[in-house]
């Protein structure tokens, strides 16, 4: 039987939606998942996914816990992926998490070290993606991508490989490099590691996208990043 590899998405807000309490059953729900992902065949990767950081700004990732003041869950937002960008309270939210120090990151790790402890031995799962499309906050973005970032996934990948020596960790670059197939971060300490950008192509209903996939390998594989990654797309 041949196999396909495809991301199974964690949610924060899913693993533990009050804070410090575990959600049992959706453990449970999401160990289904893997399992008759495999029974079909399917590879997964275990992947904290986030878009605009919660659904507090009409996303998805981080409880609302994380977030002083937040507004209730809503997706009435047609274009909410423009909130990275002219919503300041997302910005924050961003900037919260990159601080030194912070507390919610300790607490992200901590729900890291739950996942992986107990999906690290599950049949066809080959690896976990720290984070989905980080994005830089109010931080200069070339800047954010060279240092924050950079220096992220350079203590998260020898925390999971030591965690969970046989799996992979999979780095995404930022959602907004993913136009253009180019990055500023550069290739994280550690081993074990799958360089995994996405690519979105810019077209409209009369022109089609002058920068087909082919040619977005190639920028991707020519970018900043070492040579020593290992190419992916999503």
């Amino acid at each position: 039987m041949g196999h396909r590899r495809d991301a199974s998405p964690v949610h924060l807000a899913a693993l533990e939606p009050v804070q410090g309490q575990d959600d049992a059953g959706w453990l449970s729900q999401y160990q289904q998942l893997l399992d008759a992902a495999w029974a079909r065949g399917i590879w997964t990767v275990v992947d904290f996914h986030q878009d605009v950081y919660s659904e507090s700004f009409c996303g998805d990732g981080f409880p609302s816990w994380t977030i002083p003041d937040a507004p209730a869950p809503h997706h009435d937002c047609p274009d909410w992926q423009l909130e990275y960008f002219g919503d300041k309270d997302v910005e924050h939210a961003f900037d919260v998490f990159w601080a030194a120090g912070s507390p919610v990151q300790a607490g992200y790790l901590a729900a890291w070290d739950v996942m992986i402890a107990r999906f690290q031995n599950e049949p066809g799962v080959l690896g976990f993606e720290p984070i989905n499309e980080p994005a830089a906050g109010s931080a200069n973005q070339a800047t954010f991508e060279a240092t924050t970032l950079t220096d992220f996934f350079s203590a998260m990948v020898p925390h999971f490989r030591a965690l969970a020596p046989q799996s992979l960790v999979f780095v995404d670059a930022p959602g907004v490099d993913s136009v253009g197939a180019t990055t500023s971060m550069t290739r994280p300490t550690g081993d074990g590691i799958v360089f995994a950008p996405h690519y979105y192509p810019i077209s409209n209903a009369n022109r089609p996208s002058p920068f087909p996939a082919s040619r977005a390998g190639r920028a991707w594989a020519r970018s900043g990043t070492s040579p020593s990654f290992s190419a992916s797309s999503a």
